[in-house]
């Protein structure tokens, strides 16, 4: 049965979005009552930092009690100074651990972990805690607009925190976990609905979406496709969507994308280094200096990325850093020579050419491309009327060029907004304060449980077969037919058109002298899937139902699942309908639509 879900707001007051990404973080928030007349607001200038950007470096500094000394532009700042004044006390910087819940191959039960000076740091806690950072400065600043602290409550705050739509589960969850050891909101399952996990191409669809219908343009009226392609800097997400006037954006294909963001780019610049300087002189550079490590590629060669735009004759040199230099000098002076040699005898600086810039470059935009051209295939015939192009990685001249080049002939326009780094933040706030922007959605797994059916002679396989008389004893009533075990009993197939407020619920014969449960909730790639045990399967939530009561009328005992596709996140529970009893399921989990 599919019934209707209802988008409630409680008493929300204000949605305060935190943009978690890569390289940079960031808030926005926008009152529910300013929703049609102001643009969310958000924090354009970080401290120690010169530039006007609405995020911070997502970076983080701890001294050797695994205490934060500092983060953001201030953890890369300090660092330096603090180690050379205090050489009796060591600190611990540490960037890039986003990744780590993708790429980290070191795991525990808390998920994936790293080593730094022989201290262990739960990927988790390191997330939990840049968030718990973020929250502070977002409430600090909100209350000092609002004329000082204690005028907001926190259960008037809706969280919305990004989260790349392709993602897995386990990546998400652990979003979600740090979210609470943040602070964010409680433990408490009625907390729940107080965080969304706002899907990041979405929240860039509404920002575009409100972009143009601020500037009273045209082109997103009743029935435009829009295609948004997130650049960002781990991953590379994109949508398609169909603009419904009055109602908001309806998905039409699922999600696609992959990990072509520019950190990839950055990891091919990384390489590039270590053949021109060996890997021997980088690891020694990186773990003595990492700071300096750090500007190198995220301040150096980021001007430098974002300035190449393909031309055949484009040059530039990269002044290798002091440290760099000396290590080099002593340790390995014939790189020096080898560089002169290949340089006209300058071995001060690294000389990029435009094809050392393709090299570095070209695997991961081809590789975006081609993950565009999947969804124009997906589309078939259907045209699309705009290209939005947004993240980080949109401000590169050459992947503007590129997409223009590639897409420029399928769409009618290729639009890059102002801002376009801003783009997912500013979308997760406004996302924050009207859900049901987006009307549906495509889901990209298949949802369900295991269950018996009726056997069906021919097309089950017979180790699978459950003879009629085992059922009748089991639910000790006759039965008519053998029965099937492990068949999959799909909720939502992958690729379904999803409302934002469907709800599927589903009733299950079980024993009568059964008073309690365990309620498994799956899910695969397959559309068509029949059997729990077919390759690709997963199990994803779990939960234990209490059924202390039997029938008064002696009828069959029954309990009941329902699965809530609304929002951004699928949520199950299971349900006992004599005594009421209602389980959530222990692992709340998101959903890959």
């Amino acid at each position: 049965m599919v019934s209707s879900l209802s988008l409630r707001d409680r008493n929300y007051r204000i949605a305060i979005a935190i943009d978690f990404g890569t390289a940079r973080s960031g808030y926005a928030y926008q009152f529910f009552e300013d929703k049609d007349v102001k643009e969310p607001i958000f924090r354009n200038k970080w401290p120690d930092t010169n530039e006007f950007y609405p995020k911070t470096l997502t970076e983080i500094l701890f001294s050797s009690d695994g205490t934060v000394e500092a983060w953001g532009h201030t953890a890369r700042k300090r660092f330096p100074h603090l180690t050379e004044e205090a050489s009796d006390k060591s600190y611990i910087f540490i960037d890039n651990f986003k990744t780590l819940l993708h790429e980290g191959k070191d795991r525990d039960e808390d998920g994936p972990f790293i080593m730094r000076e022989g201290q262990k740091f739960s990927v988790l806690r390191l997330i939990a805690e840049f968030l718990k950072l973020v929250k502070e400065t977002a409430l600090k600043d909100i209350s000092e607009t609002l004329g000082g602290a204690g005028l907001l409550d926190e259960n008037e705050i809706r969280w919305c925190l990004t989260v790349p739509a392709v993602w897995g589960e386990d990546s998400k969850q652990i979003m979600r976990r740090a979210a609470e050891l943040a602070g964010l909101i409680g433990e408490e399952s009625q907390e729940a609905e107080r965080l969304l996990l706002v899907l990041e191409p979405e929240a860039a669809a509404v920002h575009c979406q409100q972009v143009m219908m601020r500037q009273k343009e045209s082109a997103l009226e009743n029935g435009k496709v829009i295609m948004i392609v997130d650049a960002g800097g781990g991953t590379v997400d994109i949508t398609v969507h169909e603009v419904k006037g009055g109602q908001g954006l309806d998905e039409l294909i699922p999600c696609g994308g992959g990990l072509h963001g520019s950190k990839y780019v950055d990891r091919n610049f990384r390489e590039f280094l270590a053949r021109k300087l060996s890997a021997e002189a980088m690891d020694k550079f990186q773990a003595e200096w990492p700071v300096e490590y750090a500007k190198l590629i995220s301040e150096t060669w980021e001007n430098i990325k974002c300035s190449y735009d393909a031309t055949p004759n484009w040059r530039a040199s990269i002044e290798i850093p002091r440290r760099l230099e000396k290590i080099l000098e002593d340790s390995f002076p014939e790189v020096l020579d080898q560089l002169a040699n290949a340089q006209g005898g300058d071995n001060t600086v690294i000389r990029l050419t435009n094809q050392d810039m393709e090299t570095i470059f070209n695997s991961v935009v081809n590789q975006l491309i081609s993950k565009v051209k999947n969804q124009f295939t997906a589309l078939e015939d259907r045209p699309c009327d705009i290209l939005f192009l947004v993240g980080g990685f949109a401000e590169s001249p050459l992947l503007k060029k590129r997409i223009q080049e590639e897409f420029g002939s399928r769409v009618k326009r290729v639009v890059i907004p102002d801002r376009p780094g801003a783009a997912v933040l500013l979308g997760a706030a406004s996302f924050g304060v009207e859900p049901g922007v987006v009307i549906a959605r495509r889901s990209r797994l298949t949802y369900g449980k295991g269950c018996m059916s009726p056997f069906e002679n021919g097309k089950d396989p017979e180790d699978k077969r459950i003879p009629k008389e085992l059922v009748s004893k089991l639910f000790q009533q006759e039965e008519d037919c053998d029965y099937c075990n492990g068949r999959f009993d799909i909720f939502v197939g992958a690729g379904d058109r999803v409302p934002n407020d469907a709800v599927v619920t589903r009733s299950y014969q079980i024993p009568p002298n059964q008073t309690e449960l365990t309620v498994t909730f799956l899910s695969t790639s397959n559309p068509r899937v029949r059997y729990t045990d077919e390759e690709g399967v997963s199990e994803i939530a779990q939960t234990e139902l209490r059924l202390p009561f039997a029938p008064k009328d002696k009828s069959s005992k029954r309990m009941e699942i329902e699965m809530q596709f609304g929002l951004s996140e699928v949520v199950a529970y299971a349900i006992d309908p004599i005594s009421g009893n209602r389980e959530r399921c222990n692992f709340r989990f998101s959903s890959s639509y």
